[in-house]
């Protein structure tokens, strides 16, 4: 992670990003990486839900046995399994609703959405995803236990900044 610092000066660049400590009391981060097209959209900071999309435009996949497993802050891990027969169709996304803050009467929905994309929405047995401060990381796995998506979020506040600024000055400053 690059860092730089100009004293005096109230901005900082972190990863490429400008932050300037006057208008910043918190930023979240979120990254995402797949070998393929079923991937993550997007996992909830707070534990509501996560979401996987399908983005291939023909081919519908098969998620028996996959897994996912999500660790929060220094919450103990969460692992969900997708059941036998559990199918993605193309172009479509799934919704894994933690069952607290899921508001549909039926546990499994599919419906499409206003340009045709197929969503299903699931109330999973998990009560919550646990809702992430700090840093989540997510990852999906396939029947094979292959890594096949990660969705991390990392959240920075102006201690969280001015500790990797520290770290980083005092690294450069003992390297010279």
């Amino acid at each position: 992670m690059s860092t730089n610092t100009s004293i005096g000066n109230s901005s900082i660049q972190l990863n490429n990003i400008n932050i300037n400590e006057d208008h910043l009391l918190r930023t979240t981060l979120f990254r995402r990486r797949s070998k393929g097209p079923v991937m993550f959209n997007g996992c909830s900071p707070h534990g509501d839900v996560i979401i996987i999309d399908n983005i291939s435009s023909k081919k519908t996949y098969d998620l028996s046995n996959w897994l996912i497993e999500r660790q929060v802050d220094s919450k103990p891990k969460l692992f969900f399994d997708f059941p036998s027969g559990f199918i993605i169709p193309p172009q479509s996304a799934v919704e894994l609703w933690a069952s607290e803050h899921y508001v549909h009467s039926n546990k499994y929905v599919q419906e499409k959405n206003d340009d045709g994309h197929i969503i299903i929405r699931v109330q999973t047995k998990m009560k919550s995803w646990n809702e992430a401060r700090d840093f989540s990381i997510t990852k999906l796995f396939d029947a094979s236990k292959r890594e096949r998506a990660v969705f991390t979020h990392r959240t920075l506040t102006e201690e969280s900044v001015n500790y990797e600024n520290d770290t980083n000055l005092k690294s450069f400053t003992n390297e010279n």
